[in-house]
């Protein structure tokens, strides 16, 4: 449910066995950050849905690893190799739940060929295990071996919780070491994982956002570049991160230019994507590099193909204020330390045909640097007005009718339609109504066209 969650707040519905919703579990990482020495609580609440019910059923599991030492690892490995150890005993009777404990022990050493081996006995005696899929599949990834760490990445999200997320992440990873395709697939199975679950649970809010973004991402294929050369003429060292994000050290002078050198392979652009991100290294954890507050100020865009430039024609922004003076753009954030922001700057066509060469953002004084942040670059000529789009979706407050207007963004109507639909059917009040068909009207869902459905 929305609003605030009070002990007196019903769920949405029931969990049920026909969905296996009743004998799901759910998994949080609680951080140790989060602990202190000596005795900690953890709450959990459970939720009737109706003030009728007769029954309630709540099962919890907690897992603590720390990094064994060289000594433990060694005399594990002999207690294991030992046939008739207590170790070797408790493995052949329970393979399973003894391989839980020794995939955390070994996880937690980075020995990875050992996870696997021991994964690999416990999934022989329970083959579905999400806990052990998971820890082989972290392993295989680590080695590199994608298409192994895929499968059972899939595996693990058709068995236990939090799939879509888990995929979703995978597809991240995937697409920071150039796995493009297999990250696309990822991402399509995520989809169907999280289509599926709203069938079940449509009132499930989080799970709303994390579909209508993965419908944004798979609209627009923006590439994240990674530079050949970056410079800043005032001193500010640019390091290139594993995420292919940017951070800038050292030194923040009043007035700052970053030029990013671009590989000729890149193609002609139509856009960019500019990221601001947040960081702890930053003043109020960025994502600018002002002091006390994390702003900054994007003086201007400038992108150079060769020895002549090409004018950036507009600009569209998640969060804070937008400047366009001819062919200068700009872009400026305050008070929002911490907080990721997002722009997207369209380019006009360079009759030279040449592809891109550098990108270079003038920051205003005083230290209004950009901290850390990611530039992405598409060839679609459609990517601006969808992403202009996709940035006014934050302003709809019912989660169907923002879901209806991704689907229209991602030119499902059918979906669009139906999910608009639900939303004017869950509407409480004439008034209610009146604002979902206002804000779904602006991606061209009239309520004439959601009735005929």
């Amino acid at each position: 449910p929305g609003g605030e969650i009070t002990p007196q707040t019903l769920a949405t519905r029931a969990a049920g066995d026909s969905d296996g919703s009743e004998t799901r579990f759910f998994e949080y990482s609680v951080s140790p950050a989060a602990l202190r020495p000596g005795r900690n609580v953890i709450a959990a609440e459970v939720h009737q849905n109706n003030r009728r019910s007769s029954d309630l059923r709540f099962d919890l599991e907690l897992f603590a690893v720390s990094k064994p030492s060289a000594e433990a690892l060694t005399q594990l490995a002999v207690a294991v190799e030992e046939p008739r150890s207590e170790a070797r005993r408790v493995l052949n009777a329970a393979p399973a739940d003894a391989a839980h404990a020794l995939a955390a022990f070994y996880g937690a050493a980075e020995q990875r060929p050992k996870v696997i081996e021991v994964t690999e006995m416990g999934l022989a005696a329970r083959e579905r295990d999400h806990v052990l899929l998971t820890w082989r599949a972290r392993a295989r990834e680590a080695a590199g071996e994608w298409d192994s760490a895929a499968a059972d990445w899939l595996t693990a999200s058709r068995s236990g919780p939090q799939g879509a997320e888990k995929l979703l992440q995978f597809a991240q990873r995937l697409q920071t070491h150039g796995q493009l395709e297999q990250a696309a697939r990822q991402r399509a199975h995520a989809r169907e994982l999280l289509e599926s679950y709203l069938e079940s649970f449509p009132g499930d809010v989080a799970r709303i956002d994390l579909l209508v973004e993965l419908l944004l991402t798979e609209e627009v294929s923006w590439t994240p570049i990674a530079p050949s050369e970056m410079s800043a003429t005032g001193g500010a060292e640019l390091n290139l991160k594993p995420d292919l994000s940017i951070l800038a050290t050292g030194s923040n002078p009043n007035e700052d230019r970053y030029t990013l050198m671009m590989s000729p392979e890149l193609a002609q652009v139509t856009a960019f994507r500019l990221e601001a991100l947040p960081d702890p290294s930053l003043p109020a954890k960025g994502p600018g590099r002002f002091d006390p507050g994390g702003d900054f100020h994007l003086g201007s865009f400038e992108l150079a193909h060769g020895a002549a430039k090409a004018a950036a024609t507009n600009i569209a922004v998640s969060a804070g204020e937008v400047e366009v003076d001819g062919d200068r753009i700009g872009w400026r954030i305050t008070g929002r330390g911490g907080k990721a922001a997002v722009a997207v700057v369209s380019i006009a066509p360079v009759e030279s045909g040449e592809p891109p060469s550098s990108v270079t953002l003038h920051f205003r004084p005083p230290g209004q640097s950009l901290g850390r942040f990611r530039l992405s670059a598409t060839a679609d000529p459609d990517a601006f007005e969808v992403e202009q789009k996709a940035f006014a979706l934050p302003n709809i407050s019912d989660p169907n009718a923002k879901l209806a207007a991704a689907y229209a963004i991602a030119g499902d109507t059918d979906k669009a339609s139906a999910n608009a639909k639900r939303a004017r059917e869950l509407a409480g009040s004439d008034e209610e109504r009146a604002q979902v068909d206002e804000e779904l009207a602006l991606f061209g869902l009239s309520s004439a066209a959601s009735a005929s459905e």
